[in-house]
C-alpha cells in the first residue's frame, strides 16, 4: 500500500460549520481546548530519546492493522457502521479546506 496523502489542518470552528464533530464523526480527534482530554506531559519520554512516528508510516500501519484483526467489516465512510463520515461528505470538507489555504 503506498497512498498518496497531503494533511490539510483544520479549526474546530471549521469543522463544526460543516457539521463534522468530535467522537461522532472524527471518533479519535478531540480539540486541545476540551482541556479534560488526554493531558500528559511526554517531556520524560522526549528526555530520554522518544521519537514520533512520521505520519505517513501511521496513515499506511492504520488500515493494515485493521486488516490483520481479521473483521473485515470495519471500512471508513462506509458500510453498516462506518467509521466517520461518509466519502462524500470527507471530500467536501477537504474541498473546502482547499479554498481556505
Amino acid at each position: 500500500m503506498n497512498p498518496s496523502s497531503e494533511l490539510y489542518w483544520s479549526t474546530r470552528e471549521f469543522l463544526r460549520s460543516h457539521q463534522l464533530f468530535t467522537w461522532n464523526d472524527l471518533p479519535l480527534w478531540a480539540p486541545i481546548s476540551d482541556d479534560y482530554f488526554i493531558q500528559i506531559s511526554n517531556a520524560k519520554a522526549l528526555k530520554v530519546g522518544f521519537t514520533y512516528t512520521p505520519i505517513e508510516k501511521t496513515i499506511n500501519d492504520c488500515p493494515a492493522w485493521y486488516s490483520e484483526q481479521g473483521n473485515e467489516k470495519i471500512v471508513f465512510g462506509a458500510g453498516e457502521d462506518p467509521e466517520g463520515p461518509d466519502r462524500s461528505k470527507e471530500l467536501n470538507v477537504i474541498a473546502a479546506l482547499k479554498e481556505v489555504e
